[in-house]
């Protein structure tokens, strides 16, 4: 079974590329260039892994990656069913966000442009370091 991965990114460029690297490397990958659709998203196709830029339209990344990590799903009022799926947060513009957004429960950062290669290989660790985690 392939692996899911959701782009939450708003340049269209970077997304095809990745897109390309991550379905060479057995990814299924679904992308959104804005944070509004992503929690519904992220509800329905139960990614592995989610890669979020901050700077997007309509709602942040910020405020994505807030509604991705709450521990009780606002809607249902429920536990979450996706807080801890692992999330990547990327940027160019705001490297001193870094510590800010890892309190919020990311798991990676990177600064933009960020290397297709290095973000796949790191991706691949922590969804093998998890998945090896939920097996035992």
């Amino acid at each position: 079974m392939k692996r899911k991965l959701l782009l939450v990114d708003d340049d269209r460029e970077f997304a095809e590329l990745f897109r390309k690297r991550a379905e060479g490397s057995g990814w299924d990958m679904v992308w959104l260039n804005d944070g509004t659709d992503a929690v519904k998203t992220v509800k329905a196709e139960k990614p592995d892994i989610i890669i979020l830029d901050v700077f997007l339209p309509e709602m942040d990344g910020f405020t994505t990656l807030k509604s991705l990590k709450a521990k009780i799903d606002p809607d249902s009022k429920a536990p979450s069913v996706i807080c801890d799926i692992p999330v990547v947060v990327m940027t160019g513009k705001a490297p001193m966000m870094e510590d800010m957004i890892r309190f919020e429960g990311a798991v990676e950062f990177f600064t933009k442009p960020v290397d297709g290669a290095t973000l796949l290989k790191r991706i691949n660790e922590i969804v093998d370091k998890r998945q090896k985690a939920q097996k035992s």
